[in-house]
């Protein structure tokens, strides 16, 4: 599927890029080409394989599927920060192990087979093990005072190393890989991390409070509305930082976030990703709808599309993940018709199908039905 034709152009000032960028941006990028908006409705597949290092001989059968389908929107992973699926020249140290044995720049592959679909995305996921156990201070601290092993602090996101490590990625994606039309961050939520001490003192600046709110017992009470507010507040205003990056290349910035079945009002807030308050920053959000994992009826995306048509439906993704309870990963086609046919319903029809490697013949026969 072809792309608009009609772009939307915005020149900025070479002296507003050299104070946000430096002078070697200015020198070389004195117009900025914000790119345009993708294919609506949005038909979007995440593209997994079975192994990295062997993909190219998954890629013919991939992208014949998406033909098929009439996928106007693939997605593609950029791995992680600390183990990228693309060559970081600015840091070889953190090139996965799949593209220095195989000498292969996946992205740069991917991203250019499948350009003829239209919209191309790269997905940057947030936990960072690896990352963690070379910097142990980075790691974020549970309401517990347990250190986690897989994602970092909030301060250390939005104010530290890692947090500059990660807008270099966004900005070299952004940079150097042209048939890229977006860049989604995924897998970030601190509602049971992130209270640390930098955490504690950025939260009492903020608020004006001697401590973080507390439970009868004197744990923190992690579901305080103010904690969710505060936070949120934090996390925008970084994903605002990652979209100027990202804009300032003509690309558009994604979120993936997830939801609160038990109050949808809620926006996830206390994750840390109050959809209002990222919407601010982001492009797009990319809803987690992942009924079969999570064991409900798909009809409830009919209540959870009714819940987001209140924002611009341009500005949401309904996803939908196969996997399933217990790593079964074998979602029925009816299961499937039924999500499609309930986004709709309530009034999203942008959806993106995540990941490829488990969709059987049966399931892309659905989506060429339905798109």
């Amino acid at each position: 599927m072809k792309l608009r034709n009609t772009f939307s152009t915005i020149v900025l000032v070479t002296v507003m890029l050299a104070s946000t960028f430096g002078p070697a941006f200015a020198q070389t990028n004195s117009t900025a080409v914000l790119a345009s908006t993708p294919k609506m409705p949005i038909h979007a597949v995440r593209v997994q394989y079975k192994n990295l290092a062997t993909s190219r001989s998954e890629v013919a059968a991939v992208d014949a599927n998406l033909t098929k389908a009439k996928v106007n929107f693939v997605s593609l992973s950029a791995g992680r920060v600390e183990w990228t699926y693309f060559k970081w020249s600015d840091h070889p140290e953190y090139t996965s192990g799949d593209v220095t044995s195989t000498k292969l720049d996946f992205l740069a592959l991917d991203s250019a087979k499948y350009k003829t679909h239209g919209w191309i995305d790269t997905t940057l996921d947030v936990l960072s093990p690896n990352y963690i156990k070379a910097h142990p201070t980075a790691a974020a601290i549970n309401a517990s005072g347990g250190k986690s092993t897989d994602i970092v602090g909030t301060m250390e996101l939005v104010n530290g190393a890692y947090g500059k490590l990660l807008l270099a990625a966004v900005t070299y994606i952004a940079k150097n890989y042209a048939n890229v039309n977006s860049i989604s961050i995924t897998e970030l939520c601190y509602h049971i991390d992130g209270y640390g001490p930098a955490e504690k003192t950025s939260y009492m600046a903020d608020t004006g409070k001697k401590d973080w709110p507390r439970n009868s017992s004197g744990d923190i009470n992690i579901n305080d509305a103010s904690i969710g507010t505060w936070r949120s507040g934090l996390i925008s205003g970084y994903m605002a930082k990652l979209a100027a990056a990202a804009h300032a290349y003509g690309k558009q910035l994604y979120l993936d976030v997830d939801i609160n079945r038990s109050n949808l009002a809620e926006e996830t807030s206390m994750d840390g990703t109050c959809y209002t308050q990222m919407l601010k920053s982001v492009d797009m959000l990319v809803v987690w709808a992942y009924y079969y994992l999570d064991g409900y009826a798909p009809e409830y995306l009919t209540t959870l599309a009714k819940s987001l048509t209140k924002y611009d439906a341009s500005k949401i993704i309904m996803s939908i993940g196969l996997w399933g309870p217990n790593n079964v990963n074998k979602m029925s086609a009816d299961l499937l018709q039924r999500g499609l046919t309930a986004s709709v319903k309530g009034g999203i029809s942008n959806i993106w199908i995540t990941p490829s490697i488990y969709m059987s013949s049966s399931l892309w026969t659905v989506l060429q039905k339905n798109w």
